[in-house]
């Protein structure tokens, strides 16, 4: 072939690469660009629909429609959003599937109330919350909170333990304990709201102490577990004490005397 011949069909051929390339994006520019005439957003647990959409800076009532793209970002950077979903069906609705994050408790860093998420990411508590009904979590030795961040203090490990531990076991176990105390890295106290006797446990073998916890709570009926009870002690491996505050206290002042 001659060199006249050559440049004239590589010119073509490149011509037509080029074309391939670009009408794959014009047909999905076309798509994309399709008038927006509303949202159907399923998943919504911790806000409502509406609340997500909001966030994104959208507003039907209003007409007020952002372009495709900056709207999937936006929703996609929610605090409570772990995954979506978005399409255009036809006549313009967009579906959105949003996939929360699980929440295993609420913290209380200094003064400020947190939520903890299962990955013990730190997440802001937002108000528009639906509903609220994780147990908190008080005295971490964090006193400023790091949003979307891991939790930077190993002292909340045993409180999300214990969490967790509760949810899993589930019932009235999950659905009454309202308060884990870490005490800043000591001994550890539950408060259950369907049972007046605070319980004690320690850092140690705290899914035992759990499943200890789980069969008293069982039995309490059988010896008046409100009424005759003040503390539950779990903190000793294969025993369980039932006593009152003053003996409580004088066993705490005893051993913080053996520390001085």
């Amino acid at each position: 072939m001659k060199k006249g011949r050559v440049i004239p069909a590589l010119i073509l051929l490149v011509l037509l690469a080029a074309g391939a390339t670009a009408l794959p994006g014009l047909f999905f520019k076309k798509e994309i660009s399709q008038k927006v005439t509303g949202y159907e957003l399923t998943g919504a647990k911790m806000l409502t629909p509406d609340d997500y959409i909001t966030f994104a800076k959208a507003d039907p009532s209003k007409g007020e429609y952002p372009d495709l793209n900056i709207f999937y970002d936006r929703l996609q950077n929610h605090p409570y959003i772990k995954s979506l979903e978005m399409t255009q069906g036809d006549g313009g609705k967009v579906k959105i599937e949003i996939e929360e994050k699980e929440i295993a408790a609420s913290v209380f860093v200094g003064e400020k109330l947190v939520l903890l998420s299962k990955e013990l990411e730190v997440l802001p508590l937002m108000k528009e919350l639906k509903a609220f009904d994780w147990p908190v979590i008080r005295n971490t030795r964090l006193e400023k909170p790091a949003y979307f961040k891991v939790f930077a203090d190993s002292t909340i490990l045993a409180g999300y333990k214990i969490a967790r531990a509760c949810k899993l076991i589930g019932g009235t176990m999950a659905a009454n304990l309202s308060e884990i105390d870490l005490r800043k890295g000591g001994d550890i106290i539950l408060v259950f709201s369907d049972m007046r006797p605070p319980v004690i446990c320690n850092r140690k073998s705290i899914a035992e102490q759990i499943l200890t916890l789980k069969q008293i709570r069982e039995m309490g009926e059988k010896f008046t577990l409100n009424d005759g009870v003040e503390y539950i002690d779990l903190r000793y491996s294969g025993k369980v004490y039932l006593g009152n505050a003053r003996k409580l206290e004088k066993k705490d002042e005893k051993r913080d005397n053996n520390r001085a």
